[in-house]
């Protein structure tokens, strides 16, 4: 289940989300009246309005790995949560590769993924921007993780995740929502990971405005071996899977078509900092089988000895379910980095 748990609808609950969704709204407004304004490069956001996991990271993978196929310097512009530096930091493409205490564990990922990926990270994007320009790196283009909420940057084009259940879901903290349901108005693109439910799609069609709206289906690159890289699709053996991500169950649907069974899922709340303890266990489990997620092992990977033969991550990637869905959020992607 997931480790995200709302209050619930009691009285007291509505009256604090009624509150929250005031100030949120008015917020909104002012933004909208004195918009931020552009930069001299392409701005891509990727965000939502629902906390917790909807599948922004593997989106914004595949557009970081689009804009490398043409040509494009694409910079990753991150708060980096939970990492442990201060103010702002930037990777240049022949930067070193960064520890996951500097740049927080989804930056250092998709740097690992991406080597030539800029990164910088500020919770100012402003700031970590205006350095940026300093730098004058060629072909740029900007992609905002998780910048829906992040106004203060002018984005060209607004990209939403959103859970296939958003329709039925409420504000913080009855329920997970960051924003009203109508702020799905200043999004460009909504994306769903999974199927809508009807709830779901009346209230797309009410707020969308005929904007390009798409399902995304996680996909599995295999079984990544921790110490020596090596890829494997399936594993005849048991395994105990460990996960400090906002919706392990996921996690646990991809990986269990990957082991003969799944005998146990140790489950710890969402971007968990690993402690050698926590994974000592693996270390006198030698006989048995380990297997997390990408995001976990980027945590794990400063306190685990690369001795340790036992441990797996899963790698995944999105794709859309319909073609041509493809083909329009790509000709909308291309769209943007032609603009400037």
């Amino acid at each position: 289940m997931s480790t995200l748990k709302p209050i619930g609808n009691s009285l007291i609950g509505k009256v604090l989300a009624k509150i929250y969704s005031t100030i949120v709204t008015f917020r909104n407004r002012q933004f909208d009246k004195n918009p931020p304004k552009p930069l001299p490069f392409p701005v891509i956001s990727v965000g939502g309005i629902s906390a917790g996991g909807t599948g922004k990271t593997p989106l914004t993978a595949l557009i970081i790995e689009h804009c490398i196929a043409q040509g494009k310097t694409p910079i990753l512009f991150s708060r980096g949560y939970g990492r442990t530096s201060n103010g702002t930091v930037i990777i240049p493409a022949d930067g070193s590769m960064p520890t996951w205490e500097t740049v927080g564990d989804e930056p250092a990922m998709l740097r690992r993924r991406y080597p030539s990926l800029w990164l910088a990270i500020d919770s100012n994007r402003m700031r970590a921007a205006g350095q940026i320009l300093q730098k004058s790196p060629k072909s740029v283009v900007g992609i905002m993780d998780d910048g829906f909420q992040h106004r203060y940057m002018h984005r060209d084009l607004n990209i939403v995740t959103l859970p296939a259940n958003f329709g039925s879901d409420k504000v913080i903290p009855v329920g997970l929502l960051r924003e009203p349901h109508e702020s799905l108005q200043r999004a460009d693109c909504i994306i769903f990971t999974g199927e809508p439910d009807q709830i779901t799609n009346d209230l797309i069609i009410n707020n969308s405005q005929n904007k390009l709206c798409g399902v995304m289906t996680i996909e599995t690159n295999g079984l990544i071996h921790s110490a020596s890289n090596r890829v494997t699709r399936f594993i005849n053996e048991p395994v105990t899977l460990i996960s400090g991500i906002a919706r392990p169950e996921r996690f646990y649907d991809s990986a269990r078509s990957h082991f003969k069974c799944i005998k146990n899922h140790l489950v710890f709340s969402d971007h968990h900092i690993f402690s050698a303890e926590d994974l000592k266990l693996l270390t006198t489990n030698e006989d048995q089988q380990f297997c997390t997620t990408e995001k976990d092992w980027i945590r794990m990977s400063t306190i685990i000895s690369a001795k340790v033969e036992n441990l797996w991550y899963l790698s995944i990637r999105q794709r859309f379910s319909d073609p041509l869905c493809n083909d329009r959020f790509f000709d909308l992607i291309n769209r943007c980095l032609e603009h400037k």
